[in-house]
């Protein structure tokens, strides 16, 4: 009995997170739209901390041109920690880390955190892709695909 309402807190906890994501991305879809915004929060040298947690996206590491799927990736350094509960790229120096998030996968969140519904993975994998061009475009295409893993998770 006790296993049974663990896994049914334990779902009720994701279906939360799920949504929490979803506004967030929705959120962010929103600001791209206001590219110039959304280009100096995530400039290197206007937001200096975001290297510490690992959140730049391996464009700006190169100091290649970003726009709003920068920030995306960004997002899914935060989904990540949220849903496996920890970052998906550390080191023990700036360089290892920033050369781990230019340059490796992120381990598979499934590994860490086996509730999540493979939908969810997925999401997290594309906001992490590596080559920008594979990346989610807008917020607001995370939150529908997050809304249909909650449909096929539910």
């Amino acid at each position: 009995m006790t296993d049974m309402l663990l896994a049914a807190e334990a779902r009720v906890i994701a279906n939360t997170v799920f949504f929490v994501e979803a506004q967030i991305a929705l959120g962010l879809g929103y600001i791209n739209k206001i590219s110039v915004f959304l280009q100096n929060v995530t400039i290197p040298d206007t937001e200096p901390e975001t290297c510490e947690y690992g959140a730049m996206s391996p464009e700006q590491l190169a100091g290649k041109k970003v726009d709003g799927r920068s920030g995306l990736f960004s997002l899914g350094v935060m989904f990540y920690r949220l849903v496996a509960g920890q970052l998906p790229f550390t080191g023990d120096s700036m360089a290892t880390l920033m050369f781990k998030t230019a340059n490796e996968p992120h381990a598979n969140i499934r590994t860490l955190n086996p509730e999540i519904p493979q939908c969810l993975s997925d999401v997290i994998d594309r906001m992490l892709e590596k080559d920008m061009e594979k990346r989610y475009v807008r917020g607001a295409e995370i939150a529908a695909d997050i809304r249909r893993c909650l449909g096929q998770a539910g």
